[in-house]
């Protein structure tokens, strides 16, 4: 299966200047939220790319933080990527 993704993160509708953190699935809110992936504000749709490795129980999930307010978030899968093929 998949160990990593290729995300377009984009929101729009932004209640306040805030920004979004993207990190692999299981990862602490606490630590997730120390990096950032794109600053959305109120005044425009705003989107980034962003590549993350899976995580989670069953390595199959990503994590996004909202710092503050609310917004609308879209995750668009642009592709993923899998161990190399053993001999």
């Amino acid at each position: 299966g998949a160990t990593a993704v290729a995300l377009n993160l984009t929101a729009t509708g932004a209640s306040a200047v805030t920004y979004v953190s993207a990190c692999p699935g299981g990862t602490p809110t606490s630590t997730c939220r120390l990096t950032s992936a794109f600053n959305p504000t109120p005044a425009a749709d705003t989107s980034n790319n962003a590549l993350l490795q899976l995580g989670g129980p069953n390595h199959d999930q990503v994590l996004l933080y909202n710092n503050a307010g609310s917004l609308s978030l879209f995750a668009d899968v642009l592709g993923y990527f899998v161990p190399p093929l053993r001999s």
